[in-house]
């Protein structure tokens, strides 16, 4: 690798220094006048036109060609509207959809003494949709993940609408049956929906690393990536968060907060 120019971005403009500032006095609970140096990026820290590059590396125009280099060769296209699943290895004879009905039906067994018609009318339902969405590669990928924190003994379930499928429920992803509470299998998935249903899991904090670790071993780094989450405020909080690394008393930012609706800012 040559030697390559670059800058350390921290945002787009330099106006936008102040907001940097405030953003970081808000993350770390500090006053804008305390936050320290280090948690504070420099003024020339947003990102530069070309022509202000090879004025700061003017001495070192390979450095700015090998950028450009670098540039040129990232060139991945990414296929997007289609759901792409690592090859989820089956006992053989079996297909994945085979092998998800295989699990569910001896799930069903354990939990439902006796099979009930309506516990097999709904599995049966589910699983025909599961199928006409090619979705049963996901549902065993969640399986083997909570098979495996089972195995290590690491507190693992799922939340949220997924709770509303007996399928995870027969798998033992989730532990809350669909029809004693009459929970709707089309709130977690639809089959007139093209979006990949969701399996939120809530994992044993102190061990969740132990997991991802198993996972990235698992399918490989290549085939696994973390979800970023963009945490996002509303005008009156937003609000009060500023107001407060600028050093306003409490009762100074009730009386501005209190007459703001609760919004998006740029919706104000």
């Amino acid at each position: 690798m040559p030697l390559v120019a670059t800058n350390n971005v921290h945002f787009l403009r330099p106006e936008e220094h102040l907001h940097h500032r405030v953003l970081n006095a808000i993350r770390t609970g500090s006053l804008l006048t305390t936050v320290a140096p280090p948690d504070i990026a420099s003024t020339q820290a947003y990102f530069k036109s070309a022509e202000e590059m090879r004025r700061a590396f003017a001495d070192h125009p390979e450095a700015l060609r090998a950028t450009l280099e670098i540039a040129e060769r990232c060139n991945l296209k990414l296929e997007l509207g289609k759901l792409i699943f690592p090859a989820f290895p089956v006992p053989e004879g079996e297909t994945p959809f085979s092998y998800l009905w295989k699990l569910c039906f001896e799930g069903a067994k354990q939990r439902y003494r006796p099979l009930r018609p309506e516990v097999l009318a709904r599995l049966t339902h589910e699983l025909e949709v599961i199928q006409k969405r090619n979705l049963a590669p996901y549902f065993l990928l969640v399986w083997d993940i909570v098979e495996e924190a089972r195995r290590r003994g690491i507190p693992a379930v799922a939340r949220g609408s997924a709770a509303s499928s007996i399928v995870t429920y027969c798998l033992g992803i989730s532990r809350v049956c669909p029809l004693r509470w009459s929970l709707y299998f089309e709130r977690f998935l639809n089959e007139q929906r093209g979006d990949c249903p969701d399996i939120d899991l809530d994992l044993c904090g102190a061990r969740r690393d132990e997991l991802l670790d198993y996972v990235y071993k698992r399918w490989g780094a290549e085939h696994v990536a973390m979800i970023a989450s963009f945490i996002t405020m509303h005008a009156r909080l937003a609000v009060r968060e500023v107001a407060k690394v600028f050093g306003l008393s409490p009762g100074e930012v009730d009386h501005f907060t209190r007459r703001l609706p609760h919004r998006p800012v740029r919706e104000i």
